[in-house]
């Protein structure tokens, strides 16, 4: 998963990497992990369709790319999977935290006008703990 630069939609990892540095950083995962990685770079490459693929991802297509994940109702913690897929060749972690989709699809839900009860069933809240996740005043419950 670790190459140069290009301009391909293939993943890169843009930099001045020696060949034992690549070799470490491919070493780091194992080949199962490797495999579900491409995959989630190729769901990505898939969802985004025509739109040119460079690193840094710009925020808004992976918030879009975690809503469609969301929409096609995986759970968080794959959802959180394929977050670090992304995030293992380029994304800046300090934007991107384990409950960053749980805090959009809690607000996307509320802005679209789902009950409080609702939300809660959908993002497996046993408490009113969701009403932390919705980031708009405007639309808080």
């Amino acid at each position: 998963m670790v190459g140069t630069k290009s301009n391909t939609c293939s993943p890169t990892f843009v930099g001045d990497l020696t060949d034992e540095a690549k070799h470490l950083i491919n070493s780091a995962l194992t080949p199962s992990t490797k495999a579900s990685y491409q995959k989630t770079w190729q769901k990505l490459i898939e969802f985004l369709g025509h739109q040119q693929i460079s690193l840094p991802l710009q925020l808004a297509q992976v918030a879009n790319f975690i809503g469609n994940l969301f929409t096609k109702g995986l759970k968080p913690a794959t959802i959180a999977s394929h977050i670090s897929a992304l995030s293992y060749v380029g994304l800046n972690p300090t934007q991107y935290k384990g409950h960053s989709f749980r805090i959009g699809a809690a607000t996307n839900a509320a802005s679209l006008g789902y009950s409080e009860q609702l939300i809660q069933k959908l993002g497996r809240w046993n408490s009113n703990a969701l009403q932390r996740y919705i980031r708009i005043e405007s639309i808080r419950m």
